[in-house]
């Protein structure tokens, strides 16, 4: 069993509110990682006031810098984990084969945040065991498309990756 995408509307507000959530995330796992001593920045994205501005900003697809380096944050709401063990699939679904197209070569690590929980799981770079599945995509009208998987076992916990980013930091 894998992650499926979370479906939502496609009207402005809807789209306001999921801003909004993303945001208030980024800000929570910001202040976690800020508690293990991390220098963190959560990258401000401008104004997005309709659903139709959404691709303006999505470019670069930085959410965080941790010590510097870009991150990429996605909430998992409606799933409660709170690290990799009680994390509910056999993969995680990392981003959209468009989104893992324009973002994965930009950034040192996806984090996964609970959207039930307090949970925060990562994958970083090198990129292993990375694959690709096709399935019904909510948000966009029911649209099949692929999206970018890793294995439960690529993950790490808030623990080890706060350590794994410490050590790529100090590297030359």
């Amino acid at each position: 069993m894998h992650q499926q995408a979370r479906p939502y509307g496609r009207s402005d507000n809807d789209f306001l509110g999921d801003k909004a959530r993303g945001e208030r995330v980024e800000r929570a796992v910001a202040a976690m990682l800020m508690s293990y001593g991390l220098s963190v920045e959560v990258v401000e994205k401008g104004t997005r006031d309709r659903f139709e501005d959404r691709a303006r900003f999505s470019d670069d697809g930085l959410d965080l810098l941790v010590e510097g380096m870009p991150v990429q944050v996605k909430g998992r709401f409606g799933y409660a984990f709170s690290n990799v063990a009680t994390f509910p699939f056999e993969t995680a679904r990392l981003d959209s084969q468009y989104g893992w197209d324009r973002h994965h070569d930009k950034v040192v690590a996806y984090l996964l945040a609970s959207g039930r929980g307090s949970g925060v799981v990562a994958a970083t770079t090198p990129w292993r065991g990375v694959v690709v599945s096709t399935s019904v995509d909510p948000t966009r009208g029911g649209a099949i498309r692929e999206f970018v998987d890793i294995p439960r076992d690529h993950l790490m916990d808030i623990g080890p990756f706060v350590a794994w980013i410490r050590k790529v930091n100090e590297e030359p």
